[in-house]
């Protein structure tokens, strides 16, 4: 790659009208007023800053998924940096810098991520004068822009880039107005449109926002949400398909694999000799990418990608297998996560069942016969099931109990990262379990409460579920934190994105897929009277528009995009209305109350609504607020400023 110093390209009369639109672009006011709810809402969740953001932990983040950028004081105090990297480079070390060098010191500062268009704006004020500035990484170019214009006292600030970054930039310059460009591509940026750039930069994003719809009254989580939406599609790549994604509890990198290849794994019958390294299932990410594919219908990766790591992984593990005298299957002493070595890991035990029985349901969903089916299923069924302790919940793995606080409830993974499994018969064993896991809080971290949530929601309990929502976004839970960006910290470390939990959780509380039934609302706490989703993936091509208004569900629209046969439990209390797209009535027929039956041939829109007493509309809305709710960006003056 080749390192270009400061190049600035002064334009002529013959480019003016490029120069016009390439000097800067007209920031999209953030404050706009909007009639429209995706728009509203999006606007709503914006990050702020009153001061400059020090360095990564508390810097606004911009990007499109190949490449990210933050923009932070520099390392003196007197001017700023801007950081570049890719998918894979951590945050605190960036692939490359600039620095912006001013005449005077910066004194104050308002910034504003607007995530609506994916634009940062603002103004540094200097003893010297003030910068105005926007900045983006265009959605598909993989350059960060930003364009200055700064006051007569400042107009000699000058970008420098670090002796040694691997950056090509150049600037262009009409006037007072300036537009910078860097990327880390070998050569110097090629010149654009600028104003078309910026436009179909905003048009991706705005698009990409109105494939779905959440509004709760805690805005807080609201807005965290939604921030979250925002950041994978900017730094994870595929981070388009975030809303069928998003997951994690601090289990594995920035960016969940989308093409896992053999991951090491320990050889079980060592436990740790051979070092803490992790179960091959889910250091690949599969449970995540399985969900993926089975929200969006991504045959391709499932049958490319995600199947041939099942085989591997469900391979490695069967040759170690142990049967006893009853015919059971047992793993060899491996060790479950910060914990112990056990023989049955819980955890490696859940993994290999899980695994195994993907391996089946995969090759029914891509309609192949596997050859070796007979021995995935054989697996499935007869895996050791979780040893127990004396109050009936899962131990670690034989013989040993949980007996302290853990902060990663690996021995609970079949509740909280397994999406099916909350519901087998064994589901009075898990509850149990985290139960006992609960009660001993002294070790936990930020995340912990977040797999709280999650397995609270599980357990259809959405108080809890909210409650611990709540706690770690507002407070500082043992060295760990969510930082003013919205990314996560523990012990000082580089923070693994767990934020991102935090939208599956929310999703998991709209709306599960049991069996063959569709479960609205779950898991909404009793303090979140009102609701509005739409959009909301569900499986084999099922999305969900709902409205809940006073604690009850008013209306339900599903999107079917399957020919299976399902049913939707809408909750609706007494009679209840059911049409197609085109208004007519339908038989919706259920199981049991507050059910509707959908039959295969039944493709479209299906609309339930309450049979008497129900005349408001069937779209989405932005929900009135609780309470004024935290903003991100700027350090809250409490931690406890939430709600």
């Amino acid at each position: 790659m080749t390192t270009l110093r400061r190049r600035t390209f002064l334009y002529g009369s013959t480019a003016v009208s490029a120069v016009a639109v390439g000097g800067g672009w007209a920031a999209a006011p953030l404050f706009a007023a909007s009639t429209e709810p995706h728009e509203a809402i999006v606007r709503d969740a914006h990050l702020h800053w009153d001061s400059v953001p020090r360095d990564w932990r508390s810097a606004p983040l911009l990007g499109n998924g190949v490449l990210w950028g933050q923009v932070h004081r520099s390392a003196d105090g007197r001017g700023l940096t801007v950081a570049l990297g890719g998918a894979s480079t951590p945050w605190e070390a960036p692939a490359a810098r600039l620095a912006l060098v001013l005449a005077g010191t910066p004194t104050e500062a308002r910034w504003e991520l607007d995530l609506w268009n994916a634009e940062l704006t603002g103004t540094l004020t200097t003893t010297r004068g003030s910068v105005r500035f926007a900045a983006l990484v265009p959605r598909s170019e993989n350059r960060l822009m930003i364009s200055l214009t700064p006051s007569e006292g400042e107009s000699r600030a000058v970008w420098v880039p670090d002796e040694n970054a691997q950056v090509s930039w150049c600037e262009r310059r009409q006037g007072s107005r300036r537009l910078m460009t860097a990327s880390l591509d070998a050569g110097p940026p090629r010149d654009v449109d600028s104003s078309e750039l910026v436009e179909a930069h905003r048009a991706w994003w705005n698009s990409f926002y109105r494939r779905g719809f959440l509004s709760i009254p805690d805005k807080t989580v609201q807005r965290f949400h939604w921030a979250q939406l925002y950041r994978a599609a900017a730094t994870r790549p595929g981070g388009e398909h975030a809303t069928a994604m998003l997951d994690g509890y601090g289990h594995g990198d920035r960016a969940a694999p989308s093409t896992p290849t053999h991951v090491r794994a320990t050889i079980p019958g060592t436990g740790s000799k051979e070092g803490f390294t992790g179960n091959m299932i889910a250091a690949a990410g599969l449970p995540a990418l399985w969900r993926h594919c089975v929200h969006s219908g991504d045959d391709e990766l499932l049958r490319e990608t995600v199947r041939p790591a099942l085989r591997r992984a469900v391979g490695f593990y069967g040759q170690f297998l142990v049967e006893d005298a009853g015919g059971r299957l047992h793993l060899p002493l491996t060790h479950s996560p910060t914990y112990a070595d056990v023989h049955d890991s819980t955890y490696d035990l859940e993994l290999l069942r899980w695994a195994a029985r993907a391996l089946v349901r995969s090759a029914a969903l891509l309609g192949v016969r596997d050859p070796r089916g007979d021995r995935w299923n054989d697996i499935g069924e007869r895996l050791v099931r979780a040893h127990r302790d004396v109050g009936g919940g899962p131990m670690v793995g034989a013989g040993v109990a949980l007996g302290e606080s853990h902060r990663h409830p690996s021995h609970l993974v079949a509740l909280h990262q397994l999406d099916d499994l909350a519901d087998s018969p064994d589901r009075a064993v898990w509850k149990r379990g985290f139960e006992c896991w609960s009660a001993l809080r002294g070790d936990w971290q930020g995340h912990s409460h977040l797999a709280a949530a999650a397995m609270s929601s599980a357990l259809d309990d959405g108080d809890a579920a909210r409650a611990e929502l709540e706690h770690v976004l507002a407070e500082r839970v043992g060295d760990s934190e969510f930082l003013p960006n919205t990314l996560y910290r523990a012990g000082g470390a580089a923070p693994p994105d767990v934020g991102y939990a935090v939208s599956r959780i929310l999703r998991d509380m709209m709306i599960r897929w049991r069996g063959d039934v569709v479960d609205l609302f779950p898991a909404v706490p009793a303090g979140w009277a009102d609701v509005s989703v739409s959009g909301l993936e569900v499986r084999h091509g099922i999305r969900v528009d709902a409205g809940r208004s006073g604690g009850r569900t008013e209306w339900v629209r599903v999107h079917s995009g399957t020919d299976r046969a399902w049913t939707l439990r809408h909750g609706i209390n007494g009679p209840v209305t059911v049409r197609d797209e085109r208004g007519r009535r339908i038989h919706g027929g259920g199981r049991g109350p507050a059910e509707v039956s959908v039959a295969p041939r039944a493709r479209g829109a299906v609309v339930v609504v309450e049979r008497t007493g129900y005349d408001g509309g069937t779209e989405p809305r932005d929900v009135t607020a609780s309470g004024s709710g935290r903003r991100w960006g700027s350090p809250a003056t409490s931690r406890r400023e939430l709600i």
